[in-house]
């Protein structure tokens, strides 16, 4: 069908964009049988033009989640926030119709907006360029890396750490949700594991963040809870084994030997002497470093427990208190390396399922 109208779509900024240029790029639109709307990216602004056999009345554009012009403003935010050296403000968009190459209507719609992250605040972690190429890409894949940009450029702008938290999840679980094309998490989570695991030069900087913990801090983390809520009966004592074999790093054969007493009684009692099984797995590691381990121990067990203790309001608002405490340090050194995971994730998607 000919697209007889073209809305011509203007979004201008007001902070710093992108340190580089990104110029024209094309993308598709769910339902648009292979035609192409035009973004082309300025320092301080984004145009668009946006073919359509429609013809929309004004106010139903903006307002409509699923409308495909409205989505396509959303993935050009996405691409501009993604690579901008701050989180600019929106000053105005424009959006106006045109047929026959003439001005058709002005849609007076976009005359009262809302802030995507509605402040200026300094921020450290910018994608790298190649990233646009999925995010315009209309694909399973291209919408996971809208989901998960999405939620990481809000988890990023926050300095609430438990909001941060929440939104660094998020992220993180559409894209090991996606890997994993599994109903179930554990699967899920188990297929990103594998990937991060078997491409870990993929992973420098989440890598290095573990790799600088002191014993002290990695060993501060509430893992004896986590043991004692994950492995709560002695008919799960096996999988206590088998979460123990899938590390081999010495930092970690060490944490366990500290941290597995609090299961020690049920260990000991086991008639299929799973306690000398242990004792000598951790043994047999002695000296091996594996330091892409630290950061899936960290990211998919350590940070999952947490997840569901808030998620499932089994404690207590986490910014309910008078005083900073203990939870809020942790919590701030989950966001630190589930920030730079998720960016590592999302700069070498060509690693995640096609």
């Amino acid at each position: 069908m000919n697209r007889i109208y073209h809305y011509h779509v203007n979004i201008r900024f007001r902070g710093n964009g992108p340190s580089f240029r990104i110029g024209r790029r094309y993308s598709e639109y769910l339902g648009s049988q292979g035609f192409r709307d035009t973004f082309v990216f300025f320092p301080k602004s984004c145009s668009m033009v946006l073919s359509r056999t429609r013809s929309y009345v004004d106010g139903e554009i903006l307002s409509k989640a699923n409308n495909s012009i409205n989505t396509q403003i959303i993935k050009a935010l996405l691409c501009y926030y993604a690579v901008s050296v701050d989180f600019p403000i929106v000053e105005s968009i424009s959006i106006v119709r045109k047929k026959s190459g003439q001005p058709d209507y002005i849609y007076t719609e976009c005359e009262n907006i809302l802030q995507p992250i509605g402040y200026y605040t300094n921020r450290l972690l910018i994608c790298s360029l190649n990233v646009l190429d999925i995010l315009l890409e209309e694909t399973p894949k291209g919408q996971t890396l809208r989901i998960a940009m999405s939620y990481w450029l809000k988890g990023i702008a926050s300095d609430d750490v438990y909001y941060k938290f929440d939104h660094l999840w998020r992220a993180f679980n559409r894209l090991f949700m996606y890997q994993g094309n599994h109903p179930k998490e554990f699967e899920c989570m188990r297929a990103i594991r594998n990937l991060i695991i078997g491409n870990a030069a993929n992973f420098p900087r989440s890598i290095a963040i573990t790799n600088n913990y002191t014993k002290s801090e990695l060993h501060s983390y509430r893992w004896s809870r986590m043991i004692l809520n994950d492995y709560d009966t002695r008919a799960k004592n096996q999988a206590l084994v088998d979460f123990v074999f899938r590390y081999h790093d010495e930092r970690i054969m060490e944490l366990f030997k500290e941290k597995l007493v609090c299961r020690r009684e049920f260990l000991h009692n086991d008639p299929r002497g799973l306690e000398t099984v242990i004792d000598n797995y951790l043994n047999q590691n002695s000296g091996v470093r594996v330091d892409v381990e630290l950061v899936t121990i960290l990211t998919i067990k350590y940070a999952y427990f947490v997840r569901n203790k808030v998620f499932h309001g089994e404690i207590t608002d986490g910014t309910f208190k008078v005083m900073p405490n203990n939870l809020d340090y942790e919590m701030a050194k989950l966001n630190q390396l589930l920030e730079i995971l998720v960016l590592e994730l999302m700069e070498n998607y060509q690693l995640l399922r096609n």
